[in-house]
């Protein structure tokens, strides 16, 4: 049986509540349901309805924010008629502003959730939900990890902007502040907001964190001091900007438009200075926290790569290790400083001796088997300590669940104090995940603080609020030679070429490396962003060849780039195409589940798919068709000097701001600036080529492909 909850509310808080709302309705929507009444629609009948609702409602939750109303006044009279004297089991009061503030005009009987500081001082809504939530007697609060259940909520940044600057708008309208108050309180624009708040997503644009329990630390043996940045001089002015999300011009003149239409709205008096969208620029802090470490211990820091390898993983390493050494040489700790390389990713986990510690030279180095001098390795391919998979960390489930969990204990066993992880966006989730796994289940009260800050690296570059990760563009300069190569391969025996790139769910890698050739090289671009059909495609290649006069051909396609009718040509030939069993149950499953591809892709979906596309050009065209797949040459090579220098400034300026306190963020490199942009924002999806965009009709220009292939 769901229990009810009404909630009392001035207008004036109404973005506060509508966090509540959202979180209770992620956290406890099979527990509860919650009771608001429209004031403005029904007045004539709301004293009335307001009675009868309340006699059947279980709990009362009056907030007490930055004023208190008359109808929230009637409200409680009302709740109050119905009690027996001293019986308010149900009564909650949530305080939203300083409690000092009301403590005279407090209504008796209830239980308070008191007021919650982070960091800054300021209110911290997070901190007072959860109290809210334990007092809901009866409720069992449930884990969530702080990941949106579409895992591709999103493709684009901009699509992200605009749905907070429209969210701003309409809760700026409710409060008064603009002329449009009762007009959107029914707009489609609104139901919108709620579909995709209803998917998990934060409410607010978010802020990065600070860690308070650093701030706070100060009890025990190991704590933190905080001091003036002592290796400024040597590193850099402190950083105080702060990076907008977006540069177009749009986004910051004040103008009006319509929420039905909101691609013509876009500010709306409110600019986006105004509403705060931006991000921290990354770089050195003022102050720092300085861990005070009783001589018989360690302070622990640890790295570990996800995924697959990128050239410069190895510079980022090198420039988190060389950087902790710098701060620790210089606060006299550099000897109690242990630098921790999980081996092989997450599946270290599985096995704590499998872990290795880096050192930035050899003077400092103890010369032990399971120790790595970074400086050596800067400039090479592959990664130093190793990488790998965990496919159980990106499903949803309890597996899940418990995998975060053992993560968390043996982080808090080894005493891992900061935890850098890189990695692509499935990794970005999952250091979210850890990080709000931590937030929820340690008190404030405990003795371990731990950061976790990640540096975005994947070839494929579709991590959301990135410009290009490191190695994107080595591997676009390796791909453009490979297709310089098979095209002398096809056009000297004649040929169809099909080369398979990177590209888990984007076409970044084909569309940039298509560009970056030689006009006439390549025949075909096929991306998954942009569906194609075998029975279009096969017939607009067999026309290219005539129009062109020419009997070979080259076809560039993403490892995703599925066709929409696979399973017909499949059906068509049947063993012929030389399927395995698991490659059928692959290419099955993936048209059964809507053809969705969450996370890495499977390699018998891969091969499936090349398979399939291979036997049937080949088997219609009557054309020897060669197939290559250079994905993991391209991705161990050297990285190049610019590759180098931006990722060991990743590296430096992960641990500049991880030592201030940020954490659960990401380093990166956004409209020129390297800022500190928040998880919350960057597991809202995968970045992906928008199909109708300028960039790649570009490409597709480039081939002359025709325009549409499904």
């Amino acid at each position: 049986m769901k229990k009810k909850v009404f909630f009392s509310y001035s207008f004036r808080d109404c973005l506060t509540i509508e966090y509540y709302y959202s979180m209770l309705s992620k956290y406890a929507k099979e527990d509860m349901d919650i009771f608001f009444y429209d004031r403005i629609y029904h007045e004539q009948y709301w004293g009335d309805m307001l009675k009868t609702a309340l006699s059947e409602i279980e709990y009362f939750v009056f907030f007490m924010g930055k004023e208190i109303g008359n109808t929230q006044k009637k409200e409680l009279e009302y709740w109050n008629s119905l009690k027996e004297p001293n019986d308010h089991k149900h009564s909650i009061l949530v305080i939203i502003e300083d409690p000092r503030k009301y403590s005279a005009n407090e209504p008796e009987g209830f239980k308070p959730v008191l007021y919650r500081e982070n960091s800054e001082g300021e209110f911290d809504k997070f901190r007072s939900f959860k109290e809210l939530y334990f007092k809901l007697q009866g409720i069992e609060f449930r884990f969530h990890d702080g990941l949106p259940t579409n895992s591709q909520l999103f493709n684009y940044e901009k699509d992200i902007i605009n749905f907070y600057q429209n969210k701003y708008i309409i809760g700026k309208s409710l409060l008064g502040l603009t002329e449009k108050t009762k007009t959107y309180t029914n707009s489609r624009e609104i139901k919108k907001i709620e579909e995709i708040l209803n998917q998990g997503i934060i409410p607010d644009w978010p802020e990065v964190k600070i860690n308070y329990r650093i701030e706070r630390a100060g009890e025990g043996e190991f704590r933190y001091e905080k001091i003036k940045n002592p290796i400024l001089s040597e590193i850099g002015s402190p950083r105080k900007a702060h990076v907008l999300a977006a540069a177009l011009t749009n986004y910051h003149e004040v103008e009006s438009g319509s929420l039905d239409k909101p691609e013509s709205y876009h500010c709306d008096n409110f600019c986006l200075k105004e509403m705060a969208f931006s991000f921290p620029e990354a770089g050195p802090r003022e102050f720092i926290y300085k861990p005070i470490i009783p001589i018989t211990q360690h302070y622990n820091v640890a790295i570990l790569v996800t995924g697959g390898i990128a050239p410069g993983i190895n510079a980022v390493i090198d420039g988190i290790t060389q950087r902790h050494y710098k701060y620790a040489k210089s606060s006299k700790y550099e000897h109690q400083l242990q630098v921790i390389g999980f081996k092989n990713g997450f599946k270290s986990f599985q096995d704590e001796s499998n872990i290795v510690f880096l050192y930035p030279n050899k003077q400092l180095s103890k010369g032990k088997e399971n120790e790595i001098v970074t400086s050596e390795m800067i400039s090479v391919g592959g990664c130093m300590i190793g990488t790998s998979r965990w496919e159980e960390l990106e499903t949803e489930g309890k597996d899940r669940h418990d995998i975060l969990r053992d993560i968390i204990h043996t982080l808090r066993r080894l005493n891992i104090n900061i935890l850098y992880i890189i990695g692509g966006e499935g990794s970005m989730k999952a250091a979210h995940a850890l990080y709000t796994y931590y937030d929820n289940r340690f008190p404030q009260t405990d003795d371990w603080r731990l950061n976790i800050v990640g540096i975005p690296k994947t070839m494929d570059n579709d991590i959301l609020w990135v410009w290009q990760t490191f190695g994107f563009m080595s591997a676009v300069e390796k791909a453009r030679e490979f297709i310089d190569y098979l095209a002398v391969e096809t056009s000297s025996n004649p040929r169809v070429g099909i080369v398979q790139l990177f590209g888990s769910n984007s076409g970044f890698v084909v569309s940039h490396a298509v560009l970056a050739s030689r006009t006439g090289v390549c025949d075909f671009a096929l991306i998954p962003e942009s569906p194609y059909k075998l029975e279009k495609l096969i017939p607009g290649l067999k026309k290219t060849l005539e129009d062109k006069r020419k009997n070979y051909g080259l076809i560039i396609m993403s490892e995703t780039a599925i066709p929409t009718d696979a399973l017909e040509y499949l059906k068509k030939y049947g063993k012929d195409i030389c399927l395995t069993e698991p490659e059928t149950i692959a290419i099955k499953k993936y048209f059964n589940d809507n053809q969705i591809i969450k996370g890495h892709i499977d390699d018998k979906l891969r091969e499936a798919s090349f398979k399939i596309v291979k036997y049937s050009i080949e088997k219609e065209i009557d054309f020897k068709v060669l197939t290559n797949e250079p994905r993991h040459l391209i991705r161990s090579i050297p990285p190049s000097t610019i590759d180098i220098i931006n990722a060991n400034r990743l590296g430096t300026l992960a641990v500049d701001n991880a030592i201030a306190g940020y954490t659960d963020c990401m380093i990166s490199q956004w409209l020129t600036e390297y800022c500190l942009v928040p998880l919350d924002l960057v597991v809202l999806g995968r970045k992906r080529i928008p199909k109708d965009g300028i960039f790649w009709r570009s490409v597709v220009a480039k081939t002359g492909q025709p325009e549409k292939l499904d």
